[in-house]
């Protein structure tokens, strides 16, 4: 594959499609790959399936081009073709045979084939049904990218004063090209945060790539991020697949040395090379990354990102608290997902009980955004009765169930039958209002309110019963 402009058609996010022709015959391979390159793609040539497979698994063709007779036997393609609609569905596969009868074409396409062109094949009709399997590519990936946007807002909802800061400053940050530094806790949804930015901003119609750093080898994440050039072709990077737009870096802490000077060397240059590439290439691409480790533990030395690259990422930073530091928002985040059930799991929206919210409310959620999805989704699978009927406490996840007992009670239930009985109720006090302050991350008129007491009075009792209100938002008790 070589480097070439952009032609008639474009593939996902704006880049050129790249096609892969597998043919044992080099001349067909050769003359195919001519006529797609000089239309305006990029070609990808395989003379064995699993030369193909390789390139498939290294390089996502938007589309493929696959000879029916390969390997040596006359349904070889057709067995490469059922293997790669089982693990690529949404690739574009188009057989092609010097031996086409209606049976073969109508068997390749119960196999999944797009379309059948017949050897020697006209070159009009096969750039006909390149151009036509690209398109079908490209709004398969515009429909898969529509499905993962349209909640990506999740992330912010809520009533906190945290969440309202965090919203106002996306909305001064995202107009700038500044770099992003996201503190996202584990489950935080840090992903989300800078796809809404890049929304708001003037690369919106620019493609938004990101990538995990912390789950790949260094030489494979170096390879994904910078693209590479072999013999065989060049396999364009995530840099140069987000060109005008944004590539979100998350767990950058995670990011091996090497790759890390590579990139204080594009941002020093303004331009990289691919791996095994020798000329530079410019780029025009908005970095935001993101960390599940708080400020205090990078000051602290808890990663191995070059003090350098840190600052030059650094330029807004974000700090996106847990849901136990402002718990009021677990409340607007189920009923999200409740009102929402059918896009989000499939089932049709349910109510819960006063009860069951309650519990939910006061649970310190550890994995944050992503676990309140998850519990709203077990509890909507595991609850029985009509669609009408509240959901009840007896549909509450083990762990969630446990923590609340031992929240309000369970830990001092041996001593309560050696009190007596005023000091028994105020331990039960103390414990039941440690646990409604917990629930409202400390915002003591929610609390009142909720409580049936007035704010004044709810001071007093606090007080009295020694409950340490900021502690308690923190979620730790003083003895």
């Amino acid at each position: 594959m070589f480097d070439v402009p952009l032609g008639e058609g474009q593939g996902p996010a704006g880049m050129t499609p790249n096609i892969l022709i597998v043919d044992d015959e080099p001349e067909v391979r050769r003359l195919i790959g001519e006529l797609i390159e000089d239309e305006g793609y990029d070609a990808l040539l395989a003379s064995s399936s699993a030369e193909a497979w390789d390139l498939v698994a290294h390089h996502k063709p938007t589309m493929i081009f696959l000879d029916l007779w390969l390997d040596g036997d006359s349904s070889g393609g057709l067995a490469l073709l059922e293997k790669l609609q089982k693990k690529f569905p949404d690739i574009p596969v188009v057989m092609i045979s010097g031996h086409g009868t209606i049976e073969v074409a109508l068997e390749a396409v119960r196999k999944g084939a797009y379309d059948f062109v017949e050897k020697p094949f006209v070159a009009s009709r096969l750039l006909s049904v390149a151009r036509r399997g690209c398109e079908v590519a490209r709004l398969k990936e515009e429909n898969s990218c529509l499905r993962q946007k349209k909640h990506r807002d999740t992330c912010l909802i809520g009533s906190s004063h945290a969440i309202g800061a965090i919203r106002r400053l996306l909305d001064k940050v995202a107009p700038t090209n500044s770099r992003v530094f996201l503190h996202s806790p584990i489950g935080g949804e840090g992903e989300d945060v800078a796809y809404l930015i890049h929304e708001k901003s003037h690369r919106k119609t620019a493609p938004f790539v990101g990538v995990n750093c912390s789950m790949k080898d260094a030489v494979q994440l170096e390879k994904d991020l910078f693209g590479e050039e072999t013999a065989t072709g060049v396999r364009k990077g995530l840099l140069e697949q987000a060109e005008g737009g944004t590539l979100f870096l998350e767990e950058v802490t995670d990011m091996p040395t090497d790759i890390q000077a590579k990139f204080l060397q594009m941002f020093q240059e303004g331009a990289f090379r691919r791996v095994g590439g020798t000329r530079f290439l410019q780029t025009d691409v908005r970095i935001m990354s993101s960390t599940s480790l708080s400020p205090e533990e990078l000051q602290a030395g808890g990663s191995n990102l070059l003090q350098n690259l840190y600052y030059r990422l650094r330029i807004v930073p974000i700090e996106i608290p847990p849901i136990a530091e402002r718990r009021e928002d677990s409340a607007p985040l189920i009923k999200h997902f409740l009102d929402h059930s059918e896009e989000f799991f499939g089932m049709p929206p349910r109510a819960m009980n006063a009860e069951l919210l309650t519990t939910l409310q006061s649970y310190h959620w550890p994995g944050n955004v992503r676990q309140v999805r998850n519990v709203v989704e077990w509890i909507l699978i595991m609850a029985s009765g009509s669609e009408e009927a509240e959901i009840g406490l007896d549909f509450l996840p083990p762990e969630i169930s446990i923590s609340a007992e031992q929240t309000l009670s369970s830990s001092q239930a041996s001593r309560l039958i050696a009190l007596p009985l005023k000091d028994a109720r105020n331990l039960f006090e103390r414990d039941y209002l440690t646990a409604q302050v917990q629930r409202f991350s400390g915002n003591i008129s929610q609390t009142a309110e909720f409580v049936g007491m007035e704010r004044s009075a709810l001071h007093r009792k606090l007080k009295f019963l020694q409950i340490p209100i900021s502690r308690c938002k923190e979620g730790k008790l003083s003895p």
